[in-house]
């Protein structure tokens, strides 16, 4: 696992729950809403990242390629408070509260996926190939 360049507190159940349910209400598709959350509401250990991240709508994704203005990604990216607090999930189930500067700035570590505090958007980390913004499409 890669060493994290921002310092990990853990979060709290309720802190991951309070994030999850809304992110989960905007963003998975409604046909796998609810098995999403029977398998991360609360979050359990069997429970992954990835779990999540595979049923989200691709309405609502964007890559992180590094593209310029006046893409989709620069026009979201300046949409989202970059000091927007949340919580981190790590590829072992771990979860930790960050702010989304920081998860940004891991787009080259370990799968993972940071959700808003409030559920409002996330980012969504892999190993290999290009990382996603997950916002509400407009």
């Amino acid at each position: 696992m890669a060493t994290r360049p921002f310092p990990l507190a853990p979060a709290t159940d309720a802190e991951v729950t309070a994030a999850l349910v809304p992110f989960i209400a905007r963003y998975v598709w409604s046909a796998k809403r609810a098995r999403v959350t029977a398998l991360c509401v609360p979050w359990r250990k069997r429970a992954g990242a990835r779990d999540l991240v595979d049923a989200l709508d691709p309405a609502h994704v964007i890559e992180l390629v590094g593209a310029p203005a006046p893409s989709r990604e620069a026009r979201a990216l300046a949409r989202v408070r970059r000091a927007t607090p949340g919580v981190f999930i790590d590829e072992g189930g771990g979860h930790y509260r960050a702010q989304l500067d920081a998860a940004l700035d891991e787009l080259d570590g370990d799968p993972a996926l940071f959700i808003a505090a409030d559920g409002s958007c996330g980012v969504a980390l892999f190993e290999i190939g290009a990382s996603w913004l997950i916002v509400e499409s407009r």
